[in-house]
């Protein structure tokens, strides 16, 4: 199973039998693909799909999201989910349950805290700006935290001087004429923000497009608590692959597939990718998802990921995803 991304302009997406069918604005048919393939679309921009395209994809069971050219989400269409009603009830359960979702929201911390160690270390292992020993002291300190932490205040705060100690040692891993100094968001105030920020936002809507094709509530997380239009257990997903998400970011900048002429700037919206950069994002994003002839796709580990939730609600004990 894959996930379709079209972000070429002009694209018409038709239906032939169980396919769908790519055609470009001079009518000419480009691509195919069986419906039985696909976990998801995500369309960006002016991309054209006709009423029988959308009848096989709610027939196949496929999330369809519709974003603008600049990755803000306009919409989702997803099929009406027969499938697995006693994962929601299970999962609302845990989140009712104090001390159970407690120790999700637990998991959650400590495994975000394991990919940092995971990526920090060893792709800094060259640098010598890299602090990877006292990074490694500050990261499992604050995991030891976590595993001992009475709430979800508790944890969030854990979980915040993690993440400010591994930006300290992320900006220092940047050789290119794009640096990254600190986060920030809503305006992105640099290109590399603005490829985090794009990145997240995509990654964000796959998850909310699996969750919902699981049977569970995405709305209802366990250590992000609900907020008004807030996927919040996408957002405890989420965490999971962050740092795998930081290291493409770091990929594309280093090796300059995406370089400062990728993006322009407005004053409200901050650093935007343009025509270029949505080509050139798009060029090493979707083997990152999918996967090619070297590496095994993301979406594999995204799935596995909820099927060992789906496992853990069901049987109501303590998580191993």
């Amino acid at each position: 199973m894959c996930l379709l991304i079209v972000n070429q302009q002009g694209i018409k997406i038709r239906r032939d039998s169980n396919r769908f069918v790519f055609f470009n604005r001079e009518e000419k048919k480009i691509n195919e693909i069986p419906a039985r393939v696909l976990k998801g679309i995500l369309l960006f921009g002016n991309i054209q799909l006709t009423t029988q395209a959308l009848t096989l994809v709610s027939d196949s069971g496929i999330a369809l999201t519709y974003f603008t050219l600049q990755g803000r989400i306009k919409g989702h269409f997803h099929p009406v989910y027969k499938n697995n009603l006693d994962v929601k009830f299970s999962q609302y359960e845990i989140i009712t349950n104090k001390a159970i979702n407690l120790a999700y929201a637990k998991n959650i911390v400590i495994k975000k805290g394991e990919e940092y160690l995971r990526f920090i270390p060893v792709y800094g292992k060259n640098n010598a700006e890299v602090d990877s020993e006292g990074f490694r002291r500050t990261i499992k300190t604050g995991v030891q935290h976590a595993n001992n932490a009475a709430s979800i205040p508790e944890l969030l705060g854990i979980e915040g001087s993690m993440s400010a100690a591994y930006f300290r040692e992320y900006a220092k891993l940047f050789k290119g004429a794009l640096q990254f100094v600190k986060r920030s968001r809503r305006p992105p105030e640099n290109e590399v923000n603005s490829l985090l920020g794009f990145s997240y936002s995509i990654f964000y809507n796959l998850l909310f497009s699996v969750s919902l094709s699981t049977g569970f509530d995405p709305y209802m997380g366990f250590l992000h608590q609900p907020s008004y239009n807030r996927a919040s257990l996408c957002l405890d997903i989420l965490e999971f692959y962050r740092a795998s998400i930081d290291k493409l970011v770091v990929k594309m900048t280093n090796q300059k597939s995406i370089t400062a002429d990728c993006f322009e700037y407005d004053e409200e919206k901050g650093f935007l990718l343009n025509e270029l950069g949505y080509r050139k994002f798009f060029e090493t994003w979707n083997p990152f998802i999918n996967g090619d002839d070297k590496t095994k796709g993301i979406i594999n580990s995204v799935t596995s990921t909820f099927e060992k939730l789906i496992r853990d609600v069901r049987a109501k004990q303590l998580p191993t995803f």
